[in-house]
């Protein structure tokens, strides 16, 4: 049985379709209760019997003895019955505020499950940071949920605002979800060049220079070839 180069003890349940396990570990004994064990390297297996028709199978490189507890359980099955509280407990947290939606895309699902450990994990930082930090306010689930939303979204935000041809109800939506001011927005919307160039649609005899230019193809443009358009007419397509 292959074992991760990891350097960390692990004990947990397996599934009996894996091919290394033995066909003798799959078939309990008459006995209820009953365990049979095996050993290879530094894992150990257990095939624990509780009851008629049901098997559990354990693997552990922590634990390598084959000694058997209170209720004829083995002392692998007694300290997992003890831990395994943690990682239901993680997914009940996962669960109470998932993000996944139905879908066909195992990729998807993944990053579905990504994204709900990562809540999940932020909720228990921002709770050691309150309590290192001694706050009294702990911020609730849909709080915390909001602010990685915010953080993963707004990169994504910013480089739309890059686009020059973006629809201005667009771009004001996502300056004031941002928290821009609209003097940051008004500097984005209309490019400015740093220096004074001759303007591109005018003839060179006229030798107009501007500092404006063009959010399309950035070329210079004078006043005389912009066009001002209202509120309501520039966030049309």
């Amino acid at each position: 049985m292959y074992v991760p180069p990891y350097n960390m003890k692990i004990t947990g349940t397996t599934r009996k379709n894996k091919p290394d396990i033995p066909n003798q570990m799959k078939i309990g004994s008459r006995e209820v209760p009953a365990s049979s064990f095996c050993h290879s390297g530094d894992v150990t297996l257990v095939s624990y019997k509780p009851k008629k028709n049901k098997i559990v199978l354990l693997v552990s490189t922590k634990m390598t003895k084959f000694n058997i507890g209170e209720a004829r359980k083995p002392e692998m099955v007694l300290f997992y019955n003890k831990t395994k509280g943690g990682t239901d407990t993680f997914d009940k947290l996962c669960h109470a505020y998932t993000t996944a939606r139905a879908t066909n895309r195992w990729p998807m699902r993944f990053f579905f499950g990504m994204l709900d450990q990562a809540s999940v994990n932020v909720r228990i930082l921002e709770t050691c940071k309150n309590s290192r930090a001694d706050a009294t306010v702990n911020k609730s689930p849909q709080v915390t949920m909001k602010s990685l939303i915010f953080h993963l979204i707004t990169p994504y935000m910013r480089q739309r605002l890059e686009i020059n041809t973006l629809r201005i109800d667009l771009r004001r939506g996502i300056g004031m979800i941002l928290g821009l001011s609209p003097d940051d927005m008004l500097e984005e919307e209309r490019p400015k060049l740093l220096k004074r160039a001759r303007c591109a649609s005018c003839p060179s005899s006229k030798d107009k220079k501007t500092q404006m230019q063009c959010p399309s193809c950035k070329r210079p443009m004078c006043d005389d070839y912009r066009i001002y358009l209202c509120n309501e007419c520039g966030g049309c397509d």
